[in-house]
């Protein structure tokens, strides 16, 4: 992999601007974690409907050798895909 520290920053930028996004609940807010020492990186609902508690993993991606894993991808289908921004990124 061309540059760790290029596709960490990669990552965290484009699950920012994912987590701008709205839940459809008011009392639901998107979380990021960035664990950048072991190159783990999730986004997720949390809050709560009514009485019940909400936490639902969106997006995680891990950075293992010299591969990006798409762990996990919940997004809505509307959404463009993030399987083709994280095959798009190249070291500048």
């Amino acid at each position: 992999m061309a540059d760790l520290n290029y596709f960490s920053n990669c990552i965290q930028s484009v699950l920012s601007v994912y987590a701008e996004r709205r839940s459809n609940q008011k009392d639901v807010e998107a979380r990021l974690i960035f664990d950048v020492n072991r190159h783990h990186y999730q986004l997720f609902y949390i809050g709560w409907e009514g009485h019940k508690q909400i936490f639902y993993p969106i997006i995680h991606v891990d950075i293992q050798g010299d591969k990006i894993w798409l762990q996990l991808n919940q997004q809505e289908p509307h959404t463009y895909p993030l399987r083709e921004v994280l095959r798009g990124m190249r070291a500048s």
